[in-house]
């Protein structure tokens, strides 16, 4: 493999030519695609490190990942917040799994780096991927600590970011996936700016309970989202009498469905039904699942702002708009709804 060779911006393509364009390739069958971005969410504490790594390590030596093929390349591993503790992670991955150091290419950075203000962290960083070759897979580990003290609801700091990214991803062809937290209010997502998710190609969520959790692909622009696996941890001995864990995996925790929808989402519901009334179309999930009626996520949110009763004196459109983002989130959240992009089309529907 190469570095990737820039092509000449803004040239436009006629569209017959457009079948002439690199065609998606997966890095992780079915989780990554080579180049794309993906950010792994959790509250602190859900394993979120720990599921990078082996992902890092997967990739660094191509062995398949939970019966997902694994295109063997070189991961980079940018331990902004993991510390010295991170050498003992991927050291007790290697044992797990019996692999000698010299029989993958695993990269680590451990060092505090600024992806937000400026590129000067940036075009060093390109400098030393230059010094080692191609590299496939990119960690940042944490996108907070990445910022340098930025702010994440911040669009400058946080577009400052997604910039970086996009440059790192232009100028290697690598994938990068961002380890992000969760907000306060769980089940609204990531904290921070919201341009990130629309930056994203890909997002998983880490949820856990004791030492049981689940890992979920809550987007998959171009593909099925809804996938889910269930991890637990599992101790191993490391030099120096230390000990350290790896993530394997368990049995997927039967999924929580909320019994009937809350008050709350008694207009999102009512906007979605006479959405699908007025709009609906028959989908097939994945290609290949059960048909069911879908709409239009534009469509529905359209019947949600007609039926929103605005009780402040505030501007409405703005409080539209939270109250959509925050029923959606919270009746994915609780399975209450399906999605899936289809056709350039972010498509949902009542899962019951």
């Amino acid at each position: 493999m190469t570095l990737a060779i820039p092509r000449p911006r803004l040239v436009p393509i006629r569209w017959g030519e457009i079948q002439l364009l690199p065609k998606r390739e997966p890095l992780i069958e079915g989780v990554f695609d080579v180049g794309a971005m993906s950010a792994l969410v959790g509250a602190s504490g859900a394993y979120k490190t720990g599921i990078a790594v082996d992902w890092a390590g997967h990739v660094g030596t191509g062995v398949p990942w939970r019966g997902h093929s694994v295109r063997k390349g070189v991961a980079l591993y940018l331990a902004v917040e993991g510390g010295r503790g991170i050498a003992e992670r991927f050291e007790a991955w290697r044992q797990h799994k019996g692999i000698n150091a010299d029989d993958g290419d695993v990269y680590l950075i451990p060092e505090p780096i600024d992806l937000a203000h400026g590129d000067v962290d940036t075009k060093l960083l390109l400098e030393r991927i230059a010094s080692i070759g191609p590299v496939d897979f990119i960690v940042a580990d944490t996108l907070s600590r990445s910022l340098a003290g930025g702010d994440e609801n911040s669009s400058k700091d946080m577009g400052g970011f997604v910039r970086n990214c996009d440059l790192i991803r232009s100028e290697t062809g690598a994938h990068i996936c961002v380890l992000h937290h969760l907000g306060k209010d769980e089940s609204r997502g990531a904290r921070g700016h919201s341009l990130l998710k629309a930056a994203l190609d890909t997002e998983l969520t880490a949820t856990k309970a004791g030492q049981v959790g689940t890992l979920e692909l809550t987007k998959q622009r171009d593909g099925v989202d809804g996938t889910r696996w269930g991890f637990t941890i599992e101790p191993v001995d490391v030099s120096d009498g230390k000990r350290s864990f790896v993530v394997v995996p368990a049995d997927t925790p039967t999924m929580a469905k909320s019994s009937r929808w809350s008050r709350g989402l008694t207009v999102f519901r009512e906007a979605v039904q006479e959405a699908l009334v007025a709009h609906g179309q028959d989908h097939r999930p994945a290609g290949n699942g059960s048909v069911v009626k879908a709409v239009a996520v534009e469509d529905a949110r359209a019947e949600h702002n007609r039926l929103y009763v605005h009780g402040g004196d505030g501007d409405r459109s703005e409080a539209e708009r939270k109250a959509w983002s925050r029923a959606l989130q919270t009746a994915r959240g609780s399975y209450l709804i399906g999605s899936e992009s289809s056709c350039g089309h972010d498509l949902i529907w009542l899962a019951s």
